[in-house]
């Protein structure tokens, strides 16, 4: 057996591949109830680890478990629906029958949770090997490899060795007995130490407090993307506060994110049914739903395509919302001037989503920069003020600034 102490790097392919997963999923007798179970980035263990392997590049993924259970069952249903198939396997044998010799396998062990780069490493790896970690306090839990080291739960076998390990298992536990046959056969070890600060997040969660933890730990590492003025000083610490519950109470990403959608079309609505300001509110209120609905999506692995469609609605609305007030401004008499500045507005907004493409925050930008809730929120407070020409005024001011700057930089 050969060791190698080593910071997690990536590696090239000389060849490709077939890539597989094989996930052990919790054990349990009995389906646990929602109130009782343990949620990692607002969803089950299991949903999160087959995310994790299938968004590392795994294409064929195999679930292990010993008792077909409800909970199971749903937590297929709900991967089908984002286009990621399983198959479930019920003994080793099944498990050996359903993967080819050649795939290159990455072996999840039951409660394993790792940072997503974890399993993208070791899928990039030109061969098998296990991942270990240097023991420390804390990881009593995980299998003893020697009198230094123990196994993260995570290891990249090839679908010989775990065919092979199917007709000697016996009544012994598969995943301990797969680690054994790989040490035995020279798999290579490659130990990480996570008393590094830089170590990826390596975790095996049995309750709701290392879960807890767990979730802190991933919107550390996973820091929002950088937005604009109000964004960054206002809605984020909002964020900050509302996604953590959210994460420890098994919220769906998926049901805020329809949530939000609906909440658009109310404000599309109101533009007709109420006085201006009730949109321009209802927009801010989106404004920090978005933001906890792209939290949510980025550390529980889903797609942001459905959000960035209706992120793109919200602007659309927003610039009706804006249209809308010209109106009632023009109606309470400060003429048509009002339609000038807010068209005006309106151009400078677009040219600055050509720097920022919908405003989502997918370039690096200042945070000082204007930003669709900056323009909402300062016309709200102008209204109040009872001064709602010149919020306009200034925010248009603000716009133009902004743009001016964004473009010297971007020519420079």
């Amino acid at each position: 057996m050969s060791e190698t102490v080593y910071r997690l790097r990536s590696s090239d392919r000389g060849t490709v591949l077939p890539l597989a997963a094989l996930v052990f999923a919790p054990l349990t007798e009995e389906d646990t109830p929602i109130v009782h179970r343990v949620f990692i980035a607002g969803q089950d263990i299991l949903d999160y680890q087959v995310r994790a392997a299938h968004q590392a590049g795994a294409q064929h993924i195999l679930v292990f478990a010993e008792r077909l259970t409800a909970h199971i069952l749903a937590t297929s249903d709900r991967l089908a629906r984002d286009d990621i198939k399983i198959e479930i396997v019920r003994t080793p044998e099944e498990a050996a029958d359903h993967l080819h010799p050649d795939e290159l396998t990455l072996v999840v062990a039951a409660n394993v949770i790792a940072a997503p780069q974890v399993y993208r490493l070791l899928m990039q790896a030109d061969k098998a090997r296990v991942l270990g970690l240097r023991d420390m306090e804390g990881l009593e839990s995980l299998e003893r490899i020697d009198g230094f080291t123990r196994w993260s739960g995570l290891a990249l076998m090839s679908g010989t060795l775990i065919r092979q390990t199917a007709r000697t298992v016996g009544e012994w536990d598969y995943a301990r007995t797969l680690l054994r046959q790989a040490l035995q056969s020279g798999v290579e070890l490659e130990v990480d130490d996570p008393r590094h600060a830089d170590a990826p997040l390596i975790a095996i969660v049995h309750d709701q407090a290392k879960a807890t933890a767990v979730n802190n730990a991933f919107l550390m590492r996973n820091p929002a993307a950088t937005a604009g003025l109000i964004e960054h000083y206002l809605w984020a610490p909002l964020v900050s506060a509302l996604v953590p519950p959210l994460l420890r109470a098994g919220v769906q990403p998926d049901i805020w994110v329809a949530a939000l959608g609906l909440s658009v079309l109310l404000t599309l609505a109101s533009i007709w049914l109420t006085p201006f300001m009730v949109p321009l509110l209802l927009f801010l209120a989106t404004g920090v739903a978005a933001q906890v609905a792209q939290r949510l999506l980025q550390i529980s692995l889903r797609k942001m395509d459905r959000l960035d469609i209706i992120l793109a609605g919200r602007l659309v609305v927003g610039g009706l919302a804006l249209l809308g007030e010209a109106t009632q401004l023009v109606n309470y008499g400060f003429g048509w001037g009002s339609y000038i500045l807010t068209l005006w507005l309106l151009i400078e907004m677009a040219r600055l989503a050509l720097f920022d493409p919908w405003l989502l925050g997918k370039r690096s930008l200042p945070v000082w920069r204007a930003s669709p809730d900056a323009v909402a929120l300062s016309l709200v407070v102008g209204h109040l003020l009872n001064r709602d020409l010149l919020a306009l005024e200034l925010i248009l001011a603000y716009a133009i600034v902004t743009n001016t700057i964004l473009l010297v930089r971007s020519r420079s």
